[in-house]
């Protein structure tokens, strides 16, 4: 999504302070089957918001790193 007049569209409609589209997709299918469901995600752009080109292939590492952190904490105290 790099798209900043749909970035604004979504927050003046519905408030969203974040846009995802994969586990969103994912989630709708566990729900619809009835199967329990839990994602870890984090940031990695601005979905048009900066003021230049995206960011992603500067964030994207991080942004995994970060979710990949937050898993492993919730895996350990799940235990």
């Amino acid at each position: 999504m790099d798209n900043a007049a749909f970035r604004d569209y979504t927050f003046k409609t519905f408030e969203a302070n974040v846009l995802d589209m994969e586990t969103a997709a994912t989630a709708q299918v566990a729900y619809s089957n009835g199967v329990p469901y839990i994602a870890f995600r984090s940031l990695s752009d601005l979905a048009g918001g900066g003021p230049g080109e995206n960011e992603l292939e500067t964030f994207f590492k991080i942004a995994a790193d970060n979710s990949a952190t937050v898993l492993l904490a919730f895996l350990a105290a799940w235990k």
